[in-house]
């Protein structure tokens, strides 16, 4: 057989200008046009190592060298092809990436002409945002939202899609964007602006903030100060973030610079990201429309000190006779507690009934309550040095002769224990037994009341205890610790002796009668005395034992043991010497822990 060599016409105008041939060595010419044939070195050489180099060349280019030996077969036929096969894949790839690059540059350019930020790998807010919130919808369409409280966009350039599935946005939302939302689908929220008919477009659920007020805690609002490092210098302050996982402002609105001074500032969670240990705050507590509050923004857990209590405390002695005779010492640590080094000086009187604030307790451990206060010995209300009134947390011994503990409360809390308590009231009159079923279904009812939907499943034969019950739901009443009326479960009630019951229905009545007098007359003092009840009550339980009855004072004395409060002495001198004081927008209470059921 005659040997052969691979060669190409050179003709660029011939019809296989540029494809190989095989042809004998004395063949110079192509059949085709007649012009000289050049060589073409074959794909392959036989008995030696198959090379396939793919280099993606600047251009985009492939290069690849074969190399074969003078003698081919069907076997290097069908590599040959396979061969051919995986450059093809390799040019395909090389053009889709080209496709995807020139693709990323007009979507720039896209977003640019549209002023769109291109959505970033962000963090999802889990904890407060509407992706973890049950909105409600219409019974005969559940896509459709049911609900005239607005939501709020919860971080700076949140993408705005035209439809529920698209994944370009169309539009950048700001930071606290206020918007109602009108129909969900999926992970995704329809909104429109307020005022608006037309709908503004689609929303991913996290991105926006269902809740129109904080989060809670075992029924208890959480709160934040901005925590002072112990030698800050004066300037001190920290600067709100509008996005959870960066620093990041709007163009439209500067971010917030936080000052624990000149006031002694509360501010309320209404989001958290735990993976970026940034918390969402607001000074005011509730978000509707009506009181348009604006966020804070996004504040780092390091910056802050948490209070997830209602717990407060001032100084027992408020009298305005005595004041400032007494004072009470906080340490900046426990080591410092024990070795009774010097610290902050809260002075007594009655001063703190003008007071929007009182010191938040945020624990209670080793015999000591651990606080926050304006460092300061004077007031929070007079603080106008910044080394004064920096906020801090400090270490006060617990002393109940010293020390009054007491619950921050808004009225809507004061309003609904009066409701609750005036039902239960009405369990009076008929057989012990009859007491025991009007009092167990009154409760039972009131219960569900305040905790609303979805309903709970409470028998005579549920031995949980009332407060764990409540606790185990957010948003539900202030309560103090070891409740003389939650500390019962409702098997409890429904097995009690008479007289234990009768002793319970007079406690309700009397805290009743505490918390009317709060609201009808928030600037008059309201004294009383627990005593233990003189008469036997046989088969009463250990619970039983911790009612006391509770007698006004000091006219209760003189006029033998009348129950009920006393409302004759005054607060203070004038009216702003009050329980409560308005506090952005509501009414806020410190009562005394034995005001409460």
């Amino acid at each position: 057989m005659a040997k052969q060599v691979w060669r190409k016409c050179s003709n660029i105008n011939c019809d296989i200008h540029g494809k190989r041939i095989k042809v004998a060595t004395s063949c110079t010419n192509c059949r085709n046009c007649g012009t000289p044939l050049v060589d073409a070195p074959g794909p392959f050489k036989k008995y030696l190592p198959i090379f396939l180099i793919l280099t993606v060349l600047g251009a985009g280019g492939i290069a690849m060298q074969f190399c074969l030996n003078e003698k081919s077969n069907s076997h290097e036929l069908q590599i040959i092809k396979k061969a051919e096969e995986r450059i093809a894949i390799a040019e395909q790839k090389q053009r889709e990436a080209e496709m995807t690059a020139q693709n990323a540059v007009n979507e720039l350019e896209f977003f640019r002409k549209r002023n769109i930020k291109p959505k970033r790998e962000v963090s999802i807010v889990g904890i407060g945002s509407c992706a973890n919130f049950e909105l409600p919808t219409l019974f005969t369409d559940k896509t459709v939202i049911d609900r005239t409280e607005p939501v709020r966009v919860l971080r700076q350039d949140a993408p705005l899609y035209p439809d529920a599935t698209s994944t370009t946005p169309v539009k950048s939302l700001d930071f606290d964007t206020i918007l109602l939302p009108t129909r969900q689908l999926e992970q995704r929220i329809e909104v429109k602006e307020m005022g608006v008919k037309a709908p503004l477009g689609w929303i991913d659920k996290h991105e926006l903030l269902c809740n129109f007020r904080p989060l809670f805690e075992k029924g208890v609002a959480r709160k934040a100060l901005i925590k002072t490092p112990i030698g800050a210098e004066s300037n001190f302050s920290i600067k709100a973030s509008h996005s959870p996982n960066e620093d990041e402002c709007s163009p439209h609105r500067p971010c917030g610079e936080l000052k624990s001074w000149p006031r002694f500032t509360v501010y309320f969670i209404f989001a958290e990201d735990r993976e970026t240990d940034r918390y969402l705050l607001s000074q005011g507590y509730n978000l509707t429309t009506g009181t348009r509050l604006p966020l804070v923004g996004w504040v780092k857990g390091e910056n802050m000190i948490p209070w997830n209590t209602n717990l407060g405390i001032r100084p027992k002695n408020d009298s305005w006779k005595e004041a400032d005779t007494e004072i009470i010492t906080g340490y900046h640590t426990l080591e410092d507690a024990k070795q009774n080094k010097a610290g902050i000086k809260l002075l007594s009187g009655n001063i703190w009934y003008t007071y929007e604030l009182h010191v938040p307790v945020l624990e209670k451990v080793d015999g000591y309550y651990h606080v926050i206060a304006p460092n300061t010995s004077v007031s929070v209300k007079e603080c106008d040095k910044p080394f004064e009134c920096r906020v801090m947390d400090f270490y006060i011994p617990m002393d109940a002769q010293k020390i009054q503990e007491e619950m921050m409360m808004i009225e809507q809390h004061i309003d609904r224990w009066i409701k609750l308590l005036a039902r239960i009231s009405q369990a009076r009159g008929g057989s012990v037994q009859k007491k025991r079923e009007d009092f167990v279904e009154l409760l039972i009812e009131e219960i569900q009341g305040v905790l609303g939907d979805p309903p709970i499943s409470l028998t005579v034969n549920d031995k949980t205890a009332l407060q764990t019950i409540l606790e185990r739901h957010k948003s539900v009443l202030p309560m103090r610790e070891q409740s003389p009326l939650l500390q019962y479960s409702v098997a409890d009630i429904w097995t009690m002796e008479g007289c234990e019951l009768d002793r319970l229905l007079e406690w309700v009545t009397s805290i009743r009668n505490v918390l009317e007098k709060v609201l009808g007359s928030p600037e008059l003092k309201i004294s009383f005395e627990l005593k233990d009840y003189t008469d036997e009550c046989l088969g009463m339980t250990d619970k039983g034992k911790r009612l006391k009855k509770m007698v006004s004072y000091p006219e209760g004395k003189d006029r033998g043991g009348k129950s009920g409060p006393s409302q004759l002495e005054r607060l203070g001198p004038d009216s702003n010497y009050r329980y409560g004081h308005t506090f952005r927008s509501v009414t806020l209470y410190w009562l005394p822990v034995e005001f409460l059921p």
